[in-house]
């Protein structure tokens, strides 16, 4: 039977990979390495995350109007911007790989188009659903993020900042992680001299 991960698994791997020996009992124990560990995880957790379009967390909605008018700014609907939402891949009206033009903001997400959906990055913090790979990359950065307020050694922090880069390429590698499309500029000049891949 496989253990499941959780909260505590992933902190006590983070204190493994630091080198210290002594494991945490609860996620909420009242220790120094506890405390580094609770205050770091969940900005950890939401920038591993928005890091790349990690397929366990990405979501495809019709977006809800909030209102449509000319008078807003260049573009004609606002719809509200998905409560979970991190990151935004991309807006569209009928097919993600399709993108139309939009503008984001803390009031919601605007574009020209009276039917738009949006595919983006949610949050969650339940580590069930995170693949093993994602854990390891999880586990590293966390350790990263605390190393020096628990080990108070640069070469040591050093060494686990190479080792969360190389377990965040391995997650991503194996995962079904999408790479936002790039808009290419499209020039004469550039296609004549074979530039303009």
């Amino acid at each position: 039977m496989v253990a499941q991960i959780t909260k505590l698994t992933i902190f006590n791997r983070a204190l493994q990979l630091l080198g210290v020996g002594t494991k945490l009992s609860s996620e909420h124990q009242d220790t120094d390495n506890g405390a580094a560990l609770r205050t770091a995880y969940d900005s950890v957790l939401r920038s591993s995350l928005e890091e790349h379009q990690w397929d366990f967390v990405t979501k495809n909605v019709t977006l809800s109007l909030i209102s449509s008018a000319s008078n807003l700014t260049k573009f004609g609907y606002l719809f509200a911007k998905p409560s979970d939402c991190l990151r935004i891949w991309s807006v569209y009206t009928t097919d993600p790989q399709d993108p139309i033009e939009y503008k984001s903001t803390s009031e919601g997400i605007y574009t020209n188009k009276e039917v738009t959906n949006v595919e983006y990055t949610y949050f969650t913090d339940d580590v069930s659903l995170f693949p093993s790979l994602f854990i390891d990359h999880l586990v590293a950065r966390l350790a990263e993020e605390v190393s020096m307020e628990i080990l108070n050694s640069d070469s040591r922090t050093s060494a686990l900042q190479n080792k969360a880069s190389f377990a965040q390429a391995k997650s991503a590698s194996s995962a079904n992680v999408q790479v936002p499309p790039e808009y290419k500029f499209n020039s004469g000049w550039l296609s004549s001299r074979g530039l303009n891949g």
